[in-house]
C-alpha cells in the first residue's frame, strides 16, 4: 500500500501563501477521485513549527497533515525532512545563506533527510548553482513538478 503526498505545500505561516491549511485539505478532499493525495507536507519557509497540532484536522479530512521546512542554503531553497530538536538546535532556520553541504551532511546524521526543490527556478534552484559551482555531495532525491498545470503535483526525483 502506498501513501501519496504533496511534499511541498505551504500554509498563511509562510510569505508566499495566504491558504490555511484547512483550505488546503478541503480543495484536496474536494478532487480526490483526479487527485489522489493521502496528505500534504508542510514545509514552511525558514521555520518550524514544532508545535502545530493539525490532528483534529488530519481526523475530519481523513488526511495526514506533516511538518517540514523549506530552508534557505548557498545553493538555494532544500526541504528538510524529519525535523527534530537536535537539527533545530543545530541549525537557524531564518539563516538565508546556510551553507548547503554542511546542512545536507549534518541533517542526514540526525536523522532527517535534505532535499533541494524547485531546482529550475532561477537563483534559488539547484541547477543555476550546478552552472558555476561544484555539485553538492550526498543529494539522494531533488523535488520537482510533474506538470506546471498543476502545482500540486510534486514528485521526487531520488538516485
Amino acid at each position: 500500500m502506498s501513501t501519496i503526498l504533496d511534499l511541498h505545500s505551504h500554509s498563511e505561516a509562510s510569505e508566499d501563501s495566504r491558504a490555511p491549511v484547512e483550505a488546503y485539505l478541503n480543495w484536496i478532499k474536494l478532487r480526490r477521485q483526479e487527485r489522489p493525495l493521502d496528505g500534504i507536507v508542510l514545509t514552511e519557509h525558514r521555520q518550524f513549527n514544532r508545535d502545530a497540532d493539525y490532528r483534529a484536522l488530519e481526523d475530519k479530512y481523513g488526511m495526514l497533515v506533516l511538518r517540514a521546512s523549506e530552508v534557505e542554503t548557498d545553493y538555494g531553497h532544500m526541504l528538510v525532512f524529519g525535523v527534530n530538536d537536535d537539527i533545530t538546535r543545530r541549525f537557524d532556520f531564518a539563516d538565508v545563506r546556510l551553507p548547503a553541504q554542511q546542512v545536507i551532511d549534518e541533517v542526514a546524521a540526525m536523522g532527517g533527510l535534505v532535499v533541494p526543490c524547485h531546482p529550475g527556478r532561477p537563483n534559488v534552484g539547484l541547477c543555476e548553482h550546478y552552472e558555476k559551482r561544484p555539485a553538492l555531495d550526498n543529494v539522494v532525491a531533488v523535488l520537482g513538478l510533474t506538470d506546471v498545470d498543476e502545482p500540486w503535483a510534486h514528485v521526487l526525483a531520488a538516485r
